[in-house]
């Protein structure tokens, strides 16, 4: 049976391009789990106390409180730097997520654009951002990359169990932000 009206226009239009954000949507949802389950290890709380006790907390709140935990923690400085870094990373992909999560999409052979344009306070203050197929398999990616070496952190056979991903999880983040917000980033000008 072939598929017609919204399925038929879905699968043909959107398709490719809404398997990769849903892709990245799963793995960034995996990510901040992580990230919760970090905050119960370093608090020392563990999993009951601290479900109590970071519970609905935003991942902004979240990460700040690991921050501060981090610094009275016994974790020695190389496992801080790597849980940085993986804090950090899940921080930029977080503001693209958020923007397509919470704004207008639209695909593009190019891509996919998440706009602000019917939303924004006046005409010209609404924007416009790009993303191509190889930048949203890479925050995917990134995030998964994430979620694994928060684990080594977490859980005391992790190192032991994802040995064999060291080479892979150590290579440099794959998703790297726009240098310029004219890069991957317009305004939208209307004409007077």
């Amino acid at each position: 049976m072939t598929a017609i009206g919204y399925e038929a226009t879905i699968d043909a239009d959107y398709g490719p391009h809404f398997e990769a954000i849903g892709r990245l949507v799963v793995e960034f949802a995996r990510a901040d789990a992580y990230v919760h389950l970090l905050a119960e290890r370093v608090s020392g709380l563990g999993t009951t106390k601290g479900m109590v006790v970071f519970h609905g907390m935003r991942l902004p709140d979240l990460v700040d409180r690991i921050r501060g935990l981090l610094r009275l923690s016994n974790f020695d400085r190389a496992s801080i730097a790597d849980l940085e870094s993986c804090l950090a990373q899940l921080d930029v992909i977080s503001k693209q997520r958020h923007k397509l999560a919470h704004r207008f999409v639209d695909t593009h052979q190019e891509g996919v654009s998440a706009h602000s344009l019917y939303t924004s306070k006046t005409l010209g203050s609404g924007e416009v951002d790009l993303f191509t197929p190889a930048e949203l398999k890479a925050m995917a990616e990134d995030c998964y990359k994430i979620r694994v070496r928060i684990y080594r952190h977490t859980d005391g056979e992790g190192r032991r169990k994802t040995r064999s991903l060291d080479k892979y999880l150590f290579e440099p983040w794959l998703y790297k932000p726009p240098r310029s917000k004219a890069h991957n980033k317009s305004r939208h000008r209307t004409s007077e």
